[in-house]
């Protein structure tokens, strides 16, 4: 398999990287936690053997958050509506117009905003690990 083409979008000034792997016919976005640089995670060998069986049926994009990995550092930590746009424009850039969003932990957020504003955009909707935000609060439910 060739290696990930990494791009960059300009997102608030700042490049905010992605890769493409596969050329299959159903796309998945796969939006990374923080420890999970998208470069490192091909050193892996079962990481690096999930996305190449992945790359046969499917035309992957995997990214972090903005300030992450590849993309340029940032200001402030990108809030929950941010990153929901970030990950529509991954998919505008990548000319996708419909996909699966893969995520974890604290990226579950914002790709079930992205599922309630845009569901003719999200053809399936995988979370592993959510948490809720009231984690991080004072204990108050989020807003």
């Amino acid at each position: 398999m060739d290696p990930p083409v990494t791009r960059y979008i300009q997102r608030d000034g700042a490049a905010l990287a992605y890769q493409i792997v596969g050329e299959g016919p159903h796309p998945i976005a796969w939006f990374f936690e923080d420890m999970m640089h998208p470069d490192l995670m091909w050193t892996d060998p079962h990481f690096h053997y999930n996305f190449e069986r992945c790359a046969r049926f499917a035309r992957s994009l995997f990214f972090q958050r903005r300030g992450f990995g590849l993309s340029d550092p940032v200001e402030h930590v990108p809030t929950l509506e941010e990153q929901a746009d970030d990950v529509v424009a991954v998919l505008d850039d990548a000319e996708v117009d419909r996909a699966t969003l893969v995520g974890a932990a604290s990226t579950c957020g914002p790709l079930a905003l992205v599922a309630a504003r845009h569901p003719d955009r999200v053809s399936g909707l995988v979370l592993a690990e959510p948490w809720s935000d009231t984690l991080l609060s004072d204990g108050d439910p989020p807003p």
